[in-house]
């Protein structure tokens, strides 16, 4: 429950920390997607650090308690010729070489 609880919480942080044309969804699992209209790489990256803080920023409050959260979001470009497959598997090796680094 407080699982599930904190995917909420992160999501609706997601939300509202992006524009009205980006969009946030739920991948499976504790795995969330921001998908980002018209950015280039730079704009992505300070989105990403933005969300980032700001969810680190403020603790999640489960039963009364707060619990610290913290996410590691993986930026990657959709370029010609991309599936949404390959998209996603460069993202998650993206995200894996912001979790080794940290």
């Amino acid at each position: 429950i407080g699982g599930d609880a904190a995917l909420v919480d992160v999501g609706e942080k997601l939300l509202a920390g992006t524009r009205a044309n980006d969009c946030v969804g739920r991948l499976g699992g504790d795995g969330l997607c921001v998908l980002l209209d018209h950015a280039d790489e730079k704009s992505a990256l300070e989105t990403a650090e933005r969300l980032v803080d700001s969810i680190a920023r403020q603790d999640f409050l489960f039963e009364g308690t707060p619990i610290p959260l913290s996410v590691a979001i993986g930026v990657t470009l959709i370029e010609k010729g991309d599936t949404p497959a390959t998209i996603l598997a460069r993202a998650d090796k993206a995200m894996y070489r912001v979790k080794a680094a940290a």
